[in-house]
């Protein structure tokens, strides 16, 4: 029998490696705010920020992307982010770095707090000896503070699924936490649609599996639907009209559209993508855990919570692997709860053990590799970081910027106007390097002189990148051109 001295020393190591956890989060997802400049996806900009930009009168409403006119995007995240900026503008601020900062620093604080309260709800159900590991995949595993940063409708609906899962899911009965629950997963519907999938197959799960009584069901049920009509009185005030964008959105997802089609992807992609956007090794885990789970647990939540999302997305033939990323904050639970079954399903022998410890020390070395890799440089391209470059150039006259890209590739690289400083001449032009009709011009290769480069996208870890996949997009540089004089400094 254990005595209470042990117990005591346990729980004391325990309480002092949770903290230390959650301080070095902290600071993990600090430098992840503060590096992970610019935008992971288009979307990420074009429909959250510009949106709610045009909203303050700040960008052309006939410069928005096409989403806007068809008005299929909610504006649960573009006004949440106008709310952020009106109050940043009342307080006199108005840098667009520090803005964007604010929004991810905002979405941080939100993931952390989503996090916490998921691995306490949810740590029961794991032997006392993985939750340790439990507690450190669902804080470091490596994409998820790049993740938990991105001002993005997929991060922010994969927040408040967790929010709801824990609520729904916790082993201490607090009273109203059937309809907060509802509420959370609603909201998750707000930010992406398709996580309503995610939601019903937990309601299925309470009714089938776990024979939870009809109020309770009922109760998320009402509070989804609450959470739903809020969602469409903030798209009717944010597009100026009745709206209802996700059922726009869907009937758009389902019949497509002419006018913008999509690329269509063999039923297969998203499991290839995963392992090879996870990183190998660990996306391959992935999705051996899932396998796991779904033949040795199919009564397992997470099964009937994945399933459902998986299958239409499977289903569907248009497919992009941020799709997937609502479901990025329940890898950490699928991973450990996998291995916790395989070792309760069998003994493991002692040369098998010394293999996979020994795997198990290579996937924690990329993991902090890969983690230092997103925690310190830009989102995407990184062209955000050429942006800072131009406001820190003399105004003493309105400078002209030209791509050194054809036309058609001009606008993957071409800076956003919220990010341009004022008398800028951007109208997207391609040009040459070192074009005489220009002041600077962003190419990929280097000009030489009579051109000085001023910025560039190069970060650290290019190599690292392009070693592992050669696909990575070569950095880009900014070139002043030689009638002007050397940038001042800040």
């Amino acid at each position: 029998m254990v005595s209470d001295a042990a117990r005591s020393v346990t729980a004391s190591a325990d309480r002092r490696f949770r903290r230390g956890a959650w301080l070095a989060a902290l600071i993990v997802y600090g430098a992840a705010a503060w590096y992970s400049t610019g935008y992971a996806s288009a979307d990420e900009h074009y429909q959250v920020i510009e949106f709610a930009e045009a909203r303050l009168g700040h960008q052309p409403v006939q410069e928005l992307a096409w989403e806007f006119g068809a008005r299929i995007r909610s504006a649960a995240l573009p006004a949440i982010c106008y709310a952020v900026f009106k109050g940043a503008n009342a307080l006199g601020l108005s840098d667009p770095f520090l803005l964007t900062f604010l929004l991810r620093a905002l979405t941080a604080l939100l993931a952390l707090h989503a996090v916490r309260c998921f691995v306490r709800a949810t740590e029961h159900v794991l032997a006392p000896a993985w939750r340790k590991a439990y507690l450190f995949l669902s804080l470091f595993l490596w994409f998820l503070p790049f993740q938990y940063v991105r001002f993005a409708g997929e991060t922010w609906s994969g927040l408040f699924v967790l929010l709801g899962l824990a609520t729904v899911l916790t082993p201490v009965a607090r009273s109203g936490r059937w309809l907060r629950g509802g509420l959370l997963l609603g909201a998750a519907f707000l930010f992406r649609p398709p996580t309503l999938l995610l939601a019903l197959g937990l309601v299925l799960w309470l009714a089938l599996v776990r024979r939870e009584r009809v109020r309770p069901v009922a109760t998320v049920l009402i509070g989804m639907v609450a959470m739903m009509l809020l969602g469409i009185a903030v798209d009717s005030w944010f597009y100026g009209s009745f709206t209802v964008t996700a059922a726009r959105y869907l009937h758009l997802g389902v019949a497509g559209d002419a006018d913008h089609p999509f690329t269509a992807y063999a039923w297969w992609y998203y499991f290839a993508w995963t392992v090879k956007h996870a990183i190998a090794p660990i996306g391959a885990s992935v999705l051996l855990a899932f396998g796991v789970l779904v033949v040795k647990r199919p009564k397992d939540p997470l099964v009937w919570v994945l399933v459902p999302f998986l299958a239409l997305h499977i289903v569907l033939p248009h497919k992009e692997l941020r799709f997937l990323f609502p479901l990025a904050g329940l890898v950490p639970l699928l991973l450990v709860r996998a291995w916790d079954v395989l070792c309760d399903a069998r003994t493991i022998g002692r040369p098998a053990r010394r293999m996979i410890d020994g795997v198990l020390v290579l996937l924690l070395l990329v993991d902090v590799l890969a983690l230092a890799v997103v925690s310190t440089t830009p989102a995407g391209s990184g062209r955000t970081t050429l942006a800072a470059a131009l406001w820190r150039l003399p105004a003493d006259r309105p400078l002209h910027l030209a791509y050194v890209a054809d036309d058609p590739g001009i606008w993957r690289i071409r800076l956003p106007r919220f990010y341009r400083p004022p008398g800028l001449i951007d109208d997207g032009s391609a040009a040459s390097c070192c074009d005489p009709r220009h002041d600077l011009s962003i190419a990929p290769d280097a000009c030489g002189p009579p051109c000085t480069a001023i910025a560039t996208t190069r970060t650290w870890s290019d190599r690292l990148r392009r070693l592992y996949d050669a696909d990575t997009e070569h950095p880009w540089s900014l070139y002043l051109h030689e009638h002007r004089s050397p940038p001042s400094r800040p």
